[in-house]
């Protein structure tokens, strides 16, 4: 697979996932090579901090059914990602004065960042916070499964789930 299939490749999960953010009302801060960022609609404050997670929640099992479809369509039998979940603040806005950037920062954009970054390929991670939003606002409707413990910069290691939703399709 060359770097103009890649690119290809890349462009077409892109295009998809663009339409996933329009369907939840999520906003796609950026993408940065093969990483797509994703946060809630911008607001001063949380009105459901469940509602939310669960919009990110569903925008992540679309994206992974969508790898599954590409996969087999494109024969790349490695294409793969790994989707990492947290909750909580961040400081938004727009950067620069010659090429503007909406860039989004905070502890919790880090801590959603090293949960990914710790995830598995083919499967959804997710941190305590947004296990215990997800447990509180639909207990029984979701499956956890200890993963492991990053460490966050403040020497605070944070534990991580593999999660799925109970009773949703197979990937």
């Amino acid at each position: 697979h060359g770097v103009e299939q890649a690119v290809s490749l890349v462009t077409r999960l892109f295009a998809e996932f663009d339409e996933f953010t329009l369907r939840l009302d999520i906003y796609k801060v950026c993408t940065i090579g093969d990483a797509y960022v994703v946060v809630n609609q911008p607001r001063m404050r949380i009105v459901d901090q469940f509602s939310d997670c669960l919009r990110v929640l569903a925008m992540a099992e679309m994206m992974l059914r969508t790898i599954v479809t590409v996969r087999a369509d494109v024969g790349h039998t490695t294409l793969d990602m790994r989707l990492g979940l947290h909750c909580g603040s961040f400081v938004a806005g727009v950067v620069g004065t010659k090429r503007l950037r909406f860039d989004a920062w905070g502890a919790d954009m880090l801590a959603g960042n090293l949960v990914e970054q710790g995830g598995v390929p083919g499967h959804i991670v997710v941190s305590k916070r947004a296990m215990e939003t997800l447990e509180q606002g639909g207990p029984g409707q979701f499956c956890f499964t200890p993963h492991s413990s990053i460490e966050l910069r403040n020497r605070a290691n944070m534990e991580t789930f593999l999660c799925e939703r109970i009773g949703a399709p197979p990937r």
